[in-house]
């Protein structure tokens, strides 16, 4: 089973969540989940709770949760959508939007270093910009 791409693509992604998580918490008081919704935003802007949970494949239910602490820890505001109370638009406070940048590059700096300076076998800057090339490739076909 080792040897299926999905089994390989999927075990570096719960490792590199993992350490990511602990890495956001330890850091900047962030769960990988909170971390997720804060891109969602930040990426695209003040977006319904539906188009965050489409963007990050979460639960309608974490999503809800992941925003109630969001918003006690002011990182998020919750606003109804004009003309539809039902839906309610996530906005990033500042103090989200610095402590997403923040975190975002810590992070990237993180596994940058680990992947280029860390112990073992190491992977150039050139196998890295392949690597990416080929997860777009592969995102697009599953989009």
């Amino acid at each position: 089973m080792a040897n299926f791409i999905t089994h390989k693509i999927n075990n570096l992604t719960a490792r590199m969540n993992s350490e990511g998580g602990e890495i956001l918490q330890r850091e900047f008081q962030l769960t990988y989940s909170q971390f997720e919704v804060l891109s969602v935003v930040h990426g695209v802007g003040s977006v319904s709770q539906q188009v965050i949970a489409e963007y990050s494949q979460y639960s309608k239910g974490l999503i809800s949760r992941v925003i109630f602490a969001l918003v006690a820890n002011d990182l998020v505001t919750v606003s109804d959508q004009v003309g539809d109370r039902r839906v309610k638009i996530i906005t990033l406070t500042a103090k989200g939007k610095d402590r997403f940048e923040r975190a975002s590059d810590y992070l990237e700096r993180a596994f940058r270093e680990k992947v280029l300076l860390g112990q073992g076998q190491k992977i150039s800057a050139a196998e890295i910009q392949t690597f990416e090339k080929v997860l777009d490739k592969l995102l697009a076909k599953f989009s």
